[in-house]
């Protein structure tokens, strides 16, 4: 859902998603983002908030005028995390985070 909910050392709200991403498989490639970035290094925390970024970017893009299916969304996330290296970085931005009064803990 929108937003994703991120727990960690805070609790972060992935906003870049929506409902294009509730179809089958692409939980899957969201686990599998996440996966391959903590093998890169990347701390499971980092990795879960970035993951759910781009994942949530990359089914935005591959959802005009078209149903998201997880193939279209690999080949979408490969893309934007090029695009990413080219411009500036391919960490994006971190999300925003909820206060712990506004969370319902």
């Amino acid at each position: 859902g929108n937003p994703t909910f991120v727990a960690g050392s805070e609790l972060a709200a992935v906003t870049s998603g929506g409902p294009e991403l509730a179809t089958i498989g692409t939980g899957d490639v969201l686990a599998g983002l996440i996966g391959a970035l903590v093998s890169m290094g990347v701390s499971a925390e980092d990795a879960a908030r970035s993951g759910a970024y781009l994942h949530g970017v990359a089914g935005r893009r591959c959802s005009v005028g078209q149903t998201t299916i997880a193939p279209d969304l690999i080949d979408e996330v490969g893309r934007l995390i090029a695009e990413r290296r080219l411009s500036t970085s391919v960490n994006p931005p971190p999300p925003a985070t909820v206060p712990e009064a506004e969370n319902g803990a």
